[in-house]
C-alpha cells in the first residue's frame, strides 16, 4: 500500500487505473481510504480472475470490483493476508461490504476511470468505475459507520505494472444547520398524527440542545397541542406522554449540550419508552394506543400555553418501533438515508435549510413539508457532539473539535 499523509473527512476520491501488461498475471489491484492504521480501513480490492490463494479453497479470490472493511485484531500478518484475498469475511480480519454482482474483470492495457464518494457523517459511500465514457460499475449507495475517515492511497496484491494517474481527492462540505426556537414565538406546524402513521408504534427521535439560561417550565419538543402525545423537557428533565401515560428521566439534562433523545411506542408490546443519548432510561408497560379520532396536529417547539427555547436538529418521525441497538446506531448517522429507502420513516428534517426560509424541507420522499413560523437557521456544531458521544474514548479528535470551536 501507498497511504498519503493527509487526513480526510467527506471526500471524492478520483483518479485512473492502468495494468501495463499484456495477459501476464490477474491479481489484485486496489484503492485504500478512510484509512486509520495498517488495522483498520476500508478498501476497494479487484480482481482479473478467479484464484484461490496458495490453491486453497478456502481463500477463493473471485473476480470483480469489492468493498471490504479492514478491522483487523493483528494488523499485518499471514492471518490478514489471507483474509485480504479471500473474497469473504473473515472473523476478526475483514467484512466484505459489496461485491460486484456481475463479478466483472479488469483487463490488461485497458484505463478505467473510477470514481469513490465517501461521506462518513452519512456513514455512506458509493464507487463508480467508467471504461471510457461508459459506466462499467456503480456500488449504489454502500453504509457503514465503522469509520469515521482517514488518509487514502492505492495497493497491488500479487500484480505488477500497475499505473495510477490523475489521483486527486476533493474535500466535501458537510452543511449542518439547526433551527433556533426563541422560546416565545417559534414553532413548526407539521401533519397529523394520521398523515404521519404514528397512530399505532411509533418511533420519534430528535437532536436537541438547552440554552444556559433555560427555564424549569415545560419546554416542548415535539407536541400535541394539549400534550396527549408529547416529548418535553420539564423542570429540568426530559420526559415523555402518551395519553395518561407519564416518563421521564431521573437526573437533569445538562445545559449548552447537544443531546439525542427518542421516544418509542410499541403497540404489540404495549410499552412506551424514552431513550436518551442512546440508552433506555424509562419505560412503561400496559399502553394502549390512543383512539385518534379526529386529525391531530404535531407541533415542534410549541404547545397551547409553552414555547421551546433552544436548538433542534435532526427530527425523525418513524412508523415502526425500532430496536434498541438501531436506536444507539442511527444516533451515530446524519441523513438517515438506508431507514428512508426502506420506507420506515414518514418524516425526515434535517434543518440545513436557508436562514430565510420559512418551510422545511422532508427528507423522507413522502413530502410531509412542515411550515416554520419565526425561526432562524444558525450553524449547529451537531458533528462534534455526535462524535463525541459515539466516540467517547478517542480522545485526540475530542482535543481537535474543541480546539477548531474555540
Amino acid at each position: 500500500m501507498l497511504i498519503g499523509h493527509q487526513r480526510y473527512g467527506e471526500i471524492s476520491y478520483s483518479g485512473v487505473m492502468f495494468v501495463n501488461e499484456i495477459n501476464v498475471t490477474g491479481d489484485y489491484i486496489g484503492l485504500v481510504f478512510g484509512y486509520q492504521s495498517n488495522k483498520k480501513f476500508y478498501l476497494l480490492l479487484w480482481r482479473h480472475n478467479n484464484d484461490n490463494y496458495l490453491h486453497n479453497t478456502y481463500k477463493a479470490g473471485i473476480k470483480g470490483i469489492q468493498i471490504k472493511l479492514i478491522n483487523s485484531t493483528t494488523g499485518p500478518s499471514d492471518f490478514l493476508t489471507n483474509a485480504l484475498w479471500h473474497s469473504g469475511d473473515t472473523q476478526d480480519q475483514v467484512r466484505l461490504l459489496w461485491h460486484d454482482p456481475q463479478m466483472q474483470p479488469w483487463l490488461h492495457k485497458t484505463s478505467y476511470k473510477f470514481e469513490i464518494k465517501f461521506k462518513p457523517s452519512l456513514g455512506r459511500m458509493r464507487v463508480i468505475v467508467y471504461q471510457g465514457v461508459e459506466k462499467f460499475v456503480d456500488s449504489g449507495y454502500i453504509y457503514d459507520t465503522s469509520i469515521t475517515g482517514g488518509k487514502a492511497g492505492v495497493l497491488t496484491f500479487g500484480q505488477n505494472n500497475v499505473v495510477w494517474s490523475n489521483l486527486l481527492i476533493n474535500c466535501q462540505e458537510r452543511i449542518n444547520e439547526a433551527l433556533f426556537f426563541n422560546g416565545v414565538s417559534t414553532y413548526v406546524t407539521l401533519a397529523s398524527i394520521q398523515q404521519l402513521s404514528l397512530t399505532s408504534s411509533f418511533t420519534i427521535g430528535v437532536w436537541f440542545k438547552l440554552m444556559v439560561d433555560y427555564s424549569s417550565k415545560i419546554l416542548p419538543i415535539i407536541c400535541t397541542p394539549k400534550r396527549s402525545l408529547c416529548l418535553y423537557v420539564y423542570n429540568r428533565k426530559i420526559h415523555g406522554r402518551m395519553g395518561g401515560n407519564n416518563i421521564s428521566s431521573s437526573m437533569n439534562v445538562p445545559r449548552d449540550t447537544w443531546h439525542h433523545c427518542v421516544l418509542r411506542y410499541d403497540a404489540t408490546g404495549h410499552r412506551l419508552s424514552l431513550f436518551l443519548n442512546g440508552s433506555v432510561i424509562s419505560h412503561v408497560d400496559d399502553v394502549f394506543p390512543l383512539p385518534w379520532t379526529n386529525p391531530s396536529t404535531l407541533y415542534v417547539g410549541k404547545t397551547i400555553d409553552s414555547y421551546f427555547h433552544g436548538l433542534i436538529d435532526e427530527l425523525s418521525l418513524w412508523k415502526v418501533p425500532i430496536t434498541d441497538s438501531n436506536v444507539k446506531l442511527y444516533m451515530q448517522q446524519a441523513g438517515l438515508l438506508w431507514p428512508v429507502r426502506q420506507n420506515l420513516i414518514s418524516a425526515y428534517y434535517n434543518m440545513d435549510e436557508e436562514e430565510s426560509t420559512l418551510l422545511l424541507s422532508d427528507h423522507s420522499n413522502h413530502n410531509n413539508t412542515a411550515d416554520v413560523n419565526d425561526g432562524r437557521f444558525v450553524h449547529s456544531y451537531l458533528d462534534k457532539s455526535r462524535f463525541q458521544l459515539c466516540y467517547p474514548s478517542n480522545k485526540r479528535r475530542k482535543k481537535r473539535y474543541v480546539h477548531e470551536e474555540l
